[in-house]
């Protein structure tokens, strides 16, 4: 009896095998947040993007440089932040939303179930050129 998969179990399992893909064929893109710079590695095959982001960004001009500071303000905060990201976009269509921390705490922000998980299995596809058919 094959057990079903939960979204965040699917979306654990498309970040764990596309990750090593976006880091190796991704380019960086800067993105904009209210409180600073963001940065994302970004792999596009039409219609498909997959976007990824972590921490280890640059500070913006606003940010204080002290890590003492840092580390305070972090404190205040109270739960831990989820601090990394994976997007799975098809088209204008964000299909997955996935926001993580080192502690292994996991949150699954948007899901969107459909064929397209089947053409996961096929990452390898990304590294080439996409021929338009997302399955979506």
């Amino acid at each position: 009896m094959t057990m079903q998969k939960t979204p965040l179990e699917i979306a654990i399992r498309s970040r764990d095998l596309l990750l090593p893909v976006i880091r190796r064929h991704g380019r960086l893109v800067d993105g904009a947040r209210q409180d600073g710079s963001l940065r994302f590695l970004v792999l596009e095959r039409p219609p498909w993007r997959f976007r990824h982001w972590t921490p280890f960004n640059a500070l913006g001009r606003e940010e204080p440089s002290s890590p003492g500071y840092r580390h305070a303000l972090e404190r205040q905060r109270g739960k831990d932040d989820l601090p990394y990201g994976f997007d799975i976009h098809i088209g204008d269509r964000l299909v997955v939303c996935l926001l993580w921390s080192d502690s292994g705490e996991a949150d699954l922000v948007q899901f969107e179930a459909g064929p397209w998980q089947s053409q996961l299995s096929r990452y390898d596809a990304f590294l080439q050129p996409w021929d338009g058919d997302c399955g979506a």
